[in-house]
């Protein structure tokens, strides 16, 4: 019980530096697991984006309409098995398609009668889980004037998304070394705090165990005020990032909204970071 209430001393002598250093300990942790959660959830979406592929293969107007689904059926064998979809749009499907979100394009484009053949280009649509040289394949093929592939057409994002990855990541590292440094300021501080009581304790032949008690329940007490705020805060503000994420990116909704076990990981961080502090605590080791 004495150790326990020795353990409180930094506490009694120091409460202003404690709180803070706990405040300090879960405003780093909050960012900290944004960044990861940022991190982790952008590796699905980069790699959904280069896999899940919907390939557009204009049709050589030169082509007759009636060999649209024998084109189909090349598409498809070129493609091999794992294709979703493969399927012949001509010009009327194509305006019956437009007819659901944009009726008075669709009216206007009807109107021109023979033209709209001319104007509205026959295409093959694909979509599923291609190879990356789907669309170079499939411009090989006889019949084909064209490809644009979603692929190639979000590669420019793609490669945002990879370097919001690194540069989540260093930031986190960067955090770390931050934190760390926190953590050494105060075991230094709580050394000091310390040190006197320890000294008595070490001439009184308390073993080595006994006299890390104290360190380490007085870090764990700052880590736990630290963990319980930022998890409690990582809960609340997650959900709230993964509610409004997606006004910067649609494909940024797809990243999954913080669990309440990530809080209590977050929280079980500080207690760990706090009682890791104690095991630095120098105070220990002076007569």
């Amino acid at each position: 019980m004495y150790l326990i209430r020795l353990a409180m001393r930094p506490w009694r002598k120091a409460f202003w530096s404690q709180l803070v250093s706990g405040l300090a300990m879960a405003a780093l942790l909050v960012m900290g697991s944004f960044l990861i959660w940022l991190q982790q959830g952008l590796g699905p979406v980069i790699s959904r984006m280069d896999r899940e592929q919907v390939i557009t293969a204009y049709v050589d107007p030169q082509l007759a309409v009636t060999e649209d689904a024998r084109l189909a059926d090349r598409i498809r064998l070129k493609l091999g098995a794992k294709s979703v979809e493969v399927r012949a749009v001509s010009s009327e499907q194509f305006i019956d398609d437009l007819k659901g979100n944009y009726p008075e394009l669709a009216k206007e484009l009807e109107g021109l009668g023979g033209e709209m053949q001319s104007l509205i280009p026959r295409y093959i649509s694909a979509s599923g889980v291609f190879a990356p040289d789907a669309g170079e394949q499939l411009r090989k093929v006889p019949g084909v004037e064209s490809v644009e592939t979603s692929r190639e057409r979000y590669k420019p994002i793609a490669g945002a998304f990879t370097a919001l990855r690194k540069l989540a990541l260093l930031l986190a590292l960067g955090l770390g070394v931050a934190l760390a440094t926190g953590l050494v300021h105060l075991a230094r501080m709580n050394g000091q705090l310390l040190s006197e009581s320890l000294g008595i304790l070490r001439l009184w032949g308390a073993s080595a165990g006994a006299l890390r008690v104290p360190a380490l329940v007085s870090g764990a007490s700052v880590g736990a005020l630290g963990g319980v705020v930022a998890g409690g805060l990582w809960l609340f503000a997650g959900a709230f990032l993964s509610a409004n994420l997606g006004a910067f990116s649609p494909l940024l909704q797809q990243i999954p909204a913080p669990t309440a076990w990530s809080a209590l990981w977050v929280a079980g961080a500080g207690v760990f970071s706090g009682a890791l502090a104690g095991t630095l605590n120098p105070g220990e080791s002076r007569s």
